[in-house]
């Protein structure tokens, strides 16, 4: 039977990646790249990996809707999410590494403290067209870790403030069958990159300036 990854990621300094399967066994591995060491751990089918900015920790998202945190280093469980949402989709750490933002199908994001669990904020996704629940498939913080962006199956890039919870700003106006699958922020923090599949297969390029002075 062919294997087949379910993620593989570099750590932000390099000297780890990390892999997952998906057609068989539940195992996730950490590579060390500066020793070659070779880390198992139980990923229970991940199928999702984020390095944390100071490629520290690694969170793997599972199909059984299992977040959990790792020590690069030892390899070692550090936090569990308790209370991790069902039909999970992406998981990625803030820039500084306080906290991170997990996904749904089912039209939720949620913020959790990174070291503890603890649950922040839940955003609901609904479409602007109909207010039916989005999936969202994307997720990313911007460089100074206050905004939080979001990508969904209608094509909207959505924004919400980190720290207080609050909505910022939706682009809307691009066809129903664009799902978005990828955000990627500029370094500026002023732009964001969003990656779309489904009917339309395009890059797009995304001025933040006029929603940011909403903050």
């Amino acid at each position: 039977m062919p294997e087949y990854l379910g993620s593989i990621v570099f750590s932000p300094d390099g000297s780890y990646v990390a892999t997952s399967r998906l057609s068989s066994g539940t195992e996730m591995v950490l590579f060390d790249c500066r020793t070659g060491a070779r880390a198992v751990l139980d990923g229970d089918g991940a199928k999702c990996l984020a390095f944390s900015p100071n490629s520290g920790r690694l969170a793997s998202l599972s199909r059984r809707s299992r977040v959990c945190v790792w020590d690069t280093a030892s390899g070692g469980k550090l936090v569990e999410l308790a209370e991790a949402m069902d039909n999970l989709s992406a998981v990625a750490f803030s820039p500084d590494g306080s906290e991170m933002a997990v996904a749904s199908y089912d039209g939720t994001v949620a913020t959790y403290d990174s070291r503890t669990g603890e649950r922040r904020f839940t955003f609901c996704v609904q479409s602007a067209r109909d207010q039916e629940t989005e999936k969202v498939q994307a997720v990313a913080y911007s460089p100074g870790s206050e905004i939080i962006a979001c990508g969904a199956d209608d094509g909207c890039v959505r924004l919400w403030n980190s720290k207080t919870g609050a909505f910022v700003a939706a682009f809307i106006g691009q066809p129903r069958g664009m799902q978005v699958a990828r955000l990627v922020f500029t370094p500026s923090g002023l732009e964001i990159l969003s990656v779309s599949h489904g009917d339309d297969r395009v890059v797009r390029l995304w001025n933040l300036r006029d929603a940011l002075r909403l903050l």
